[in-house]
């Protein structure tokens, strides 16, 4: 039996190039996740995958609706992804991969397109995060801000790579709740890309060794296939503590 036009949503026509709408993945226990309905373009533009019903993805199979290859890793992104079969025998399905670009097919199908983004926990879990973003730009957001693991300031720009924390495709913009606590209240804590020429964003002391809280903002640049900001201060004896709150990617 075939089904020749069930990735076609509208007879004879397609969707606009790159169109993507829903298909976000919500957290639905440690080990799955739920692909929400939506429809979307193909990554080479050539199909529509319609998902018309919300798919369990679970991550302890391997293959449609599983993961591609192997097992749940700790502490990693996965890369969620509608899979389509161009010949249109096989129904579109879900599939999660640690590549953001080249997910393993499952038999059967031939076509992709990345949806969304979850992260791992060092237990192999995923983390409780939620999805901003109907279409193409979307904003991953922790349940709760994830430490960056490090707070080393010195007078002169140091990267701070931001490997378990933001996925390093595109230039993602990242929210951060800082904690600036200065050694002296006119110091000034910098945060900017990674081999950016500029200050982008920066937080002043207020009063000397007492923490200033407060919400910060920056892109990050990808470098060596990790996402990265730099962080300077005024004074190497000033603490710049940052936990990353969401940050944005395209899909």
């Amino acid at each position: 039996m075939s089904f020749s036009s069930i990735n076609k949503p509208i007879p004879g026509s397609r969707n606009p190039v790159s169109y993507v709408s829903g298909l976000t993945a919500d957290w639905l226990s440690n080990t799955t996740l739920t692909l929400n309905v939506g429809a979307c373009s193909d990554s080479l533009n050539y199909i529509d995958m319609v998902v018309d019903t919300a798919i369990t993805i679970n991550a302890a199979a391997v293959g449609v609706n599983g993961i591609d290859t192997g097992a749940l890793g700790a502490s990693k992104f996965y890369y969620v992804f509608v899979i389509g079969d161009s010949s249109g025998f096989n129904h579109p399905a879900a599939l999660i991969s640690l590549s953001p670009t080249a997910p393993i097919m499952p038999y059967g199908y031939d076509s992709w397109r990345m949806v969304d983004i979850k992260v791992t926990d060092g237990s192999s879990h995923f983390l409780l995060s939620y999805t901003n973003g109907k279409y193409g730009n979307r904003e991953f957001i922790y349940d709760a801000p994830l430490t960056t693991g490090s707070s080393a300031l010195t007078t002169s720009y140091v990267a701070l790579p931001l490997t378990n924390c933001v996925a390093p495709i595109g230039t993602p913009s990242v929210k951060f709740v800082a904690t600036f606590t200065p050694n002296a209240p006119a110091n000034i804590a910098y945060v900017h890309p990674t081999g950016s020429t500029g200050d982008e964003a920066k937080l002043s002391g207020v009063v000397a060794g007492v923490a200033q809280v407060a919400d910060l903002e920056c892109t990050a640049f990808v470098v060596t296939g990790v996402a990265s900001v730099s962080l300077k201060a005024s004074a190497a004896t000033d603490t710049l503590v940052l936990l990353v709150k969401s940050f944005t990617y395209n899909v």
